[in-house]
């Protein structure tokens, strides 16, 4: 009765089954080979378009003079309704779902974006400080020109760059400085 529920093995079958099995085995690695070379590709490509796009100012300009009306004025500008997203925005929103890239984007953020406008700031915690000026840049980006919430889409320029002054200007200006009319 037991032999009845369990088929004989046909011995002689089992060559063929393990050829299979073995061609079955190498496929999936040389697919993997081949997946893993295809994403080398990728990252290295994304490399060096990251590298392209955060070299060039978008938003942070290299005069320290005129950086607050700067940064606001082109972040009001590239985020209006019908201008294009800039390619670094897009490739960091794109980033963000795998590590590796994210690693790139992140190291070009610091080379490029926070090396430069760190050395503008005065006065202690230039970094910190330069990184949420960043972080409000990004967040502008994301809520006006990605995502078009209403009260940003449909803002006036002119009350936007008041509120984008009042807000960025603590982070960009010298902490141990006296305030302006004091």
């Amino acid at each position: 009765p037991e032999l009845a529920r369990h088929p004989p093995r046909d011995h002689h079958a089992e060559p063929d089954r393990q050829r299979r099995d073995d061609a079955l085995a190498g496929t999936d690695a040389e697919e993997l080979a081949a997946e893993r070379d295809r994403l080398s590709t990728q990252i290295e490509e994304l490399a060096e378009a990251v590298d392209t796009a955060f070299a060039t100012p978008v938003f942070v300009a290299e005069d320290p003079q005129t950086l607050l009306s700067d940064i606001v004025t082109a972040l009001v500008t590239r985020t209006e309704p019908t201008a294009d997203t800039p390619e670094p925005f897009l490739i960091l929103l794109r980033s963000v779902s795998n590590p590796r890239a994210t690693e790139i984007v992140r190291d070009a953020i610091g080379r490029y974006v926070g090396t430069r406008l760190t050395r503008q700031l005065p006065g202690p915690a230039a970094g910190l400080r330069a990184e949420v000026a960043l972080s409000v840049i990004a967040g502008v980006l994301l809520m006006r020109r990605v995502l078009a919430t209403p009260s940003l889409r449909a803002a006036d320029t002119d009350e936007l760059r008041t509120i984008l002054q009042a807000t960025l200007g603590p982070a960009l200006a010298d902490p141990a400085a006296e305030p302006p009319g004091l």
